[in-house]
């Protein structure tokens, strides 16, 4: 069977960032190959869990818009992690009030503090066009993402949710997408460290 830290596939499926609000699979091979990749086979050494194997799968499901796939996993891991999962799970599909739900149910995650940390980095470094008639989104806008030195997930709901309802700027999209992809990876490596004491994507490097 295939290790996870050695996939090929794997390589490709992380090699974009998942979309806002995927509509579709993206590859549509990869969900049989997540599948795959059982607990056993993916724990490399003795401390880690079958919650947080599947965990693993979860977000790699979600990376690539397999939405129902992550959700039939979240929704039966009763902790902060799958809260998370979840909670990313329902923005991605729109149900933002539910997503807000399953964030309520995260409360502080460990994952928050570095994901403040990074995303303020990836928020001073970008340019953010004002609020106009075609970006309703702007700096201030992702400045309270940040703020108070914590991250803020029910302030990135709100994000998404006017950037896909309403419409926003071609920059405005590409900086929540990446905020997105910054909030999956880190999380998703969270999960393998508590799985198989490494990070997937320092391995897959």
């Amino acid at each position: 069977m295939e290790h996870w830290t050695t996939a090929v596939w794997l390589r490709e499926l992380l090699s974009e960032t998942p979309e806002l609000a995927p509509t579709a699979v993206r590859i549509t091979t990869a969900d049989a190959r997540i599948a795959a990749l059982e607990p056993a086979a993916m724990t490399a050494t003795a401390h880690g869990s079958r919650t947080d194997a599947l965990a693993v799968k979860s977000g790699l499901y979600l990376w690539n818009g397999s939405l129902d796939a992550s959700h039939a996993i979240s929704q039966d891991l009763h902790d902060r992690t799958g809260s998370f999962w979840h909670g990313i799970m329902h923005r991605m599909e729109g149900d933002f009030d539910n997503a807000k739900y399953w964030f309520r149910r995260v409360g502080d995650h460990p994952v928050y503090e570095q994901l403040q940390r990074e995303a303020a980095a990836v928020i001073r470094g970008s340019v953010v066009p004002e609020p106009n008639g075609r970006s309703r989104i702007g700096a201030a806008d992702f400045g309270r993402l940040v703020q108070g030195g914590s991250w803020q997930p029910y302030d990135f709901v709100d994000l998404v949710r006017t950037q896909v309802d309403r419409g926003g700027s071609a920059e405005t999209g590409a900086l929540l997408r990446r905020l997105q992809a910054l909030e999956c990876k880190l999380l998703l490596n969270a999960c393998c460290m508590a799985c198989c004491g490494g990070t997937l994507f320092e391995s897959l490097d």
